[in-house]
């Protein structure tokens, strides 16, 4: 069904092929898992293969048609699924009923197999109660199952999933697992960018590019108490967008020393917490405490990025804020989180989405925040980017920051967090001890939060 006869691409701001020699092919209904740490081509290989990116040699063939040229482009597109790694980088329309209806109507599919279409989908990635909602609205979770329902609504033979589970909860985990076992058994050929070696375990082949280790997430120490004085304190936050109540009456605070957890289902308010945390958003009620620098690591990396130079932006923010030699502290950030001193003239936007994270990572650690909140920090890192951000929050609260780690990851938050915050998805946290929560399945199940074993 679709070949590749010795691929080479080499980037534009690159010195040697990123990708090289590289051959394999992917029969109809096979399930293909793609595996390699950060910066290894594994985006680029999937852009290759859906005809956006072309290689600078090699064969490309789909169907008996070759492609690697330029030609047959319309042909191969037709059948192409792709579910980016940003979710945001696939979104084309302003809901999520007109992005899942968008790929059927360019199909020319007719408006009422098109509404049984969206009915299907919605009910199928629990969509349904946000069919109408702003794009802008949806939280990370939401915005990944609009996108993956968007991805398959034109029935594609080939689907292309980028790092499909890094942003969604222990449900929506459940439904991709799903969905991708029901459209093997409809003969659609799954080519599956992953860093979970547990999710590259059910494919019927899997594909390394560069050297995938495997690394055991290694303990920290778990930081409880804190110092006396809280660094922030949110009494009684409410806040609403124009379609409702997101939080209601919720209570936080955390010390220098402590690293917090903040647990729930996507859609239950997370982010909107943090952003009035450190004050982007304003609350409908309540009041805020701030003793300190305040600072947040964004769960899509690119929005925070913007100057031409890795290091530029990196420097940017302490210059911004008069802390003195920005350019060394922005070094010192680069080298905490272990970003490759190969690439600090690049251009944020030639990274990998690990890559990205890592750099959006320096740049708020460059500020030196007195409290800081990570959201979904490890979404997309290979293991040594995971391992290098467990001794970054080790660093942090040892050196009297606190620490907040917005996660669907169990496994991070328990081996860094002594309290965690649950969000019901009707407005309310709930504090918990982390041990509490692994240690009770039904409250964990009534959280909509757990562990794919």
């Amino acid at each position: 069904m679709l070949s590749l006869r010795d691929i080479r691409y080499t980037p534009p701001s690159a010195d040697k092929p990123l990708i090289e020699g590289l051959s394999f092919d992917v029969a109809s209904g096979e399930y293909i898992s793609v595996i390699g740490p950060n910066g290894s081509g594994k985006t680029t290989l999937a852009l290759i293969i859906a005809g956006v990116i072309r290689p600078e040699s090699g064969v490309i063939e789909y169907d008996g048609r070759n492609y690697s040229s330029g030609e047959n482009l319309d042909f191969l597109r037709r059948d192409v699924g792709f579910l980016f790694q940003d979710p945001e980088d696939g979104i084309l329309t302003t809901s999520v009923e007109r992005e899942i209806a968008f790929g059927p109507e360019n199909h020319g599919v007719p408006s009422e197999e098109i509404k049984l279409k969206i009915h299907d989908l919605a009910e199928e990635f629990n969509l349904r109660e946000i069919l109408n909602k702003p794009l802008d609205e949806l939280s990370g979770g939401e915005l990944e199952r609009t996108a993956f329902a968007g991805a398959i609504s034109s029935n594609p033979k080939i689907l292309i999933l980028d790092e499909p589970e890094s942003y969604l909860d222990f449900e929506g985990k459940v439904r991709l697992y799903s969905e991708i076992d029901r459209q093997r058994r409809k003969g659609t050929s799954i080519i599956h960018i992953t860093q979970c070696l547990r999710a590259s375990a059910r494919a019927d082949r899997v594909i390394s590019l560069g050297k995938m280790e495997c690394e055991s997430r290694k303990s920290v120490n778990i930081h409880g108490a804190g110092a006396e004085l809280p660094v922030l304190q949110m009494e009684d936050i409410s806040f609403a967008f124009d379609g409702g109540d997101v939080l209601s009456g919720v209570n936080f605070s955390m010390k220098r020393g402590q690293c917090v957890a903040l647990l729930g289902p996507s859609g239950s308010g997370k982010t909107t917490f943090a952003r009035l945390a450190v004050g982007l958003y304003q609350p409908k009620a309540g009041r805020i405490k701030r003793h300190g620098r305040p600072g947040l690591s964004f769960q899509f990396p690119a929005r925070q990025l913007f100057a031409e130079s890795v290091l530029d932006d990196v420097s940017f923010g302490p210059k911004s804020m008069g802390i003195p030699d920005p350019r060394s502290a922005a070094l010192s950030a680069l080298e905490q989180v272990g970003f490759p001193h190969s690439k600090f003239a690049v251009s944020p936007f030639a990274l990998s989405e690990g890559e990205q994270r890592l750099a959006g990572l320096a740049g708020i650690l460059a500020t030196r925040p007195d409290f800081i909140f990570f959201d979904e920090p490890t979404a997309a890192l290979d293991v040594h980017g995971q391992a290098r951000f467990l001794e970054i929050v080790d660093n942090l609260v040892e050196n009297g920051a606190a620490v907040a780690i917005i996660t669907h990851d169990l496994e991070i938050a328990e081996k860094t967090c002594w309290r965690a915050f649950l969000f019901n998805g009707c407005g309310q946290a709930i504090e918990y001890r982390m041990d509490e929560i692994m240690s009770n399945a039904d409250l964990r199940k009534s959280y909509g939060i757990g562990t794919l074993d």
